[in-house]
Parts: structure tokens; sequence; C-alpha cells
């Protein structure tokens, strides 16, 4: 991807894919937890470039765990992650 994009700045996200921490929040965290922590170190590691396009590449679990993250970059008492 980097030789056909040269510019785009590619990043890897990690998440405890632990399937059933996810659903009965064993780790603490749960579906929704794993969600808000990607989409607050997406607006930690953005701050000064917040108008750059973002492409999200995602398969299986790690799909779900980026949805929720863009929703709750969409809930009003989050204005911080728009």
């Amino acid at each position: 991807m980097r030789a056909r994009y040269p510019t785009a700045r590619i990043i890897a996200y990690g998440y405890d894919a632990n399937v059933v921490g996810l659903w009965k929040n064993a780790s603490g965290e749960g579906l929704r937890g794993h969600g808000k922590a990607l989409a607050y170190a997406i607006s930690n590691s953005r701050s000064s470039e917040a108008k750059r396009p973002i492409f999200f590449i995602a398969h299986s679990l790690g799909g779900l765990v980026t949805e929720q993250a863009l929703l709750i970059s969409l809930e009003p008492n989050e204005p911080r992650l728009r």
C-alpha cells in the first residue's frame, strides 16, 4: 500500500480480541470500550490534522470496533471526537 500511496500515513490499532471479553465485559472494556479507546486514540493523534481524510480498513471484529468508534464520535456528549 505504501508504494501506491507514498504520502499516506498507515497506522495499525490493536485491542484484546477475546470474544468472550468483548461481550461479557471480562476485560473491563467490552466492544463499546474498545471503540471509545480507538476514537480517542485517533483524536489524540490527529489534533493538528483534523481535516485530513481517514480511510479505515477493518476485518470482522475490527469492523465492529471501528463502527463503535464512529458511532461514539457522533454522540453529542463527545464533541472532541468530531
